[in-house]
């Protein structure tokens, strides 16, 4: 769907647009699914460090989601009442 390929791509500008070391923690969380304690080894940060990195990067998150979702979920609406 095009919603979704565009909700996507404010989420992955979000990240892209993220502190490079949040970026760099958020992504090995999320996108290698690597735990807390192998992000930690890897870049030689507290376990505690890559909690709140994760904790602000999806907080960044939501406030997009929250601010901008409305409009999404319009422009869905719409485009599926015009099929």
């Amino acid at each position: 769907d095009i919603v979704l390929k565009d909700l996507q791509g404010h989420v992955d500008k979000i990240i892209d647009d993220l502190p490079a070391q949040r970026k760099k923690v958020f992504e090995l969380s999320r996108k290698d699914g690597l735990s807390h304690k192998e992000i930690s080894q890897q870049l030689n940060i507290s376990e505690k460090t890559i909690e709140t990195h994760i904790r602000l990067a999806l907080k960044d998150i939501r406030k997009f989601m929250v601010e901008d979702l409305d409009l999404s979920i319009i422009i869905f609406l719409l485009l599926n009442l015009i099929k």
